[in-house]
C-alpha cells in the first residue's frame, strides 16, 4: 500500500454533537475533519449546489446553525486534474415536532442477556430521572420467560441513544449486573423491603432513589426505601418507610426534600 493510500484510509469526518443524534432545530453544531493535502477539498451542504465558503485544507472545523429539517453534508477531494478522487458523506438528524418511542434493545452478549439463544429482547422504560439536566438515567424492563428483568441505561442525548450504565469505580458491576438489577425482582420476599420495576423514583443528591410499590400495579404494594450511587455501582436498602404498604403513588422533589404523594394503601386508603 503506498503512502497516499495509507493516508487516505486515515480520512476522517464528524460531527458534534455525533452523527446519529437527533439534534433540535435551530441547534450549533460543528463539523469537524481530518484529510490529507495532496487532494483539494470542498465542503459541500444538501440543498446548495456551490460549495460552502470553507478552506477544507487550512480549517480543521466550522460552526452551522442547524435549520428545521435532516441535512447531509459531503467533504470532497479533488486531484491536480480537478476529478473527485475522494468522498465522505456525513448525515445529521433533526427533531420534529412529535412524540418520539424510546426503546432499547439487548443482544447476546450484553450485560444481563438471560439465555444462551441467539436473538434479542425489547426493552420498555418505566422510569426516566434527569439527573441534575447533566444526563437522564432510565429504568427499562423486559420478560425472558416467566421472569421479569430490569437493566438501568444512561444517556447524555435521549434522542442520540441510550447505553447500559457502567460506573467508572467498579470493575465488576457488568460482570454481576443481573444481581444488582435484581433489586427491582418481583419474587417473593420481605414485602417491607421489595421495590418493582415499576416503583415510582427520583434523583437527589447525586442518587437514584426508588420508593415503594408499584406506580400502576394494584397487587403489587410495598414501603421498602432502596437508593443507588452511580458512583460506585451499588444499591443501598434504607429499610422499609414509615408508612402502609402502597401502590400508585408518585415522588418528586421539592424544596429541597423528597415527597411522596398519593397513595393506594392496603384497605384502598389514599
Amino acid at each position: 500500500m503506498t503512502s497516499q493510500n495509507n493516508e487516505e484510509s486515515t480520512v476522517w469526518f464528524t460531527a458534534e454533537p455525533e452523527a446519529g443524534a437527533q439534534n433540535f432545530p435551530g441547534e450549533i453544531i460543528t463539523l469537524k475533519w481530518q484529510i490529507p493535502d495532496f487532494y483539494t477539498f470542498k465542503l459541500y451542504q444538501s440543498g446548495i449546489g456551490n460549495p460552502l465558503p470553507v478552506d477544507c485544507n487550512k480549517e480543521k472545523e466550522k460552526i452551522f446553525s442547524l435549520g428545521s429539517s435532516d441535512v447531509n453534508f459531503r467533504l470532497v477531494g479533488y486531484d491536480n486534474d480537478n476529478n473527485l478522487a475522494l468522498e465522505r458523506t456525513l448525515s445529521v438528524k433533526v427533531l420534529r415536532p412529535g412524540w418520539y418511542d424510546i426503546k432499547n434493545t439487548i443482544f447476546k452478549g450484553d450485560p444481563g442477556y438471560p439465555d444462551k439463544t441467539d436473538g434479542c429482547y425489547d426493552l420498555e422504560p418505566t422510569l426516566l430521572l434527569n439527573a441534575d439536566d447533566v444526563k437522564l438515567y432510565g429504568i427499562f424492563r423486559f420478560t425472558a420467560g416467566d421472569k421479569e428483568q430490569v437493566h438501568l441505561f444512561e444517556t447524555d442525548d435521549p434522542f442520540g441513544g441510550w447505553k447500559f450504565f457502567q460506573p467508572s469505580t467498579s470493575e465488576t458491576f457488568s460482570k454481576s449486573f443481573s444481581d444488582y438489577n435484581n433489586v427491582f425482582s418481583t419474587s417473593p420476599g420481605n414485602e417491607d423491603k421489595r421495590v418493582f420495576a415499576t416503583s415510582p423514583g427520583i434523583y437527589y443528591n447525586n442518587k437514584i432513589w426508588l420508593i415503594g410499590g408499584s406506580q400502576i400495579h394494584g397487587t403489587q404494594r410495598s414501603r421498602g426505601v432502596w437508593c443507588f450511587n452511580p458512583e460506585d455501582g451499588k444499591w443501598e436498602d434504607r429499610g422499609p418507610a414509615n408508612w402502609d404498604h402502597r401502590m400508585g403513588h408518585a415522588v418528586l422533589k421539592f424544596q429541597n426534600k423528597i415527597c411522596v404523594m398519593g397513595v393506594t394503601a392496603g384497605k384502598g386508603k389514599r
